[in-house]
């Protein structure tokens, strides 16, 4: 197990939306589970992690009306069955 940290300085008046693209480029990330913030959660992002073959833990803002339900119906589900009953836990 590893940890492995990146850094690329962005442009006056960009963001991280537009730096992490460039920072997955720049890493070997086959096989990693990346985190990132709320402010990373973006499609293209997400489809960039696809694509370097990573997993990926992304935060939902509530103010993502449909995505923020979708999440809330799925935990809601999942809490619905019993965690000894199962492979996996509920968080």
């Amino acid at each position: 197990m590893g940890l492995s940290l990146g850094q690329v300085k962005t442009a006056e008046k960009s963001n991280e939306i537009t730096a992490i693209p460039a920072l997955l480029e720049l890493l070997e990330v086959k096989g990693c589970i990346i985190t990132i913030d709320a402010m990373g959660c973006q499609t293209d992002i997400a489809k960039k992690i696809i694509e370097k073959q990573a997993d990926t833990v992304l935060a939902v803002k509530d103010n993502l009306d449909s995505t923020s339900k979708c999440n809330s119906s799925y935990h809601a589900a999942l809490s619905s069955f019993s965690a000894k009953n199962t492979a996996w836990g509920v968080w």
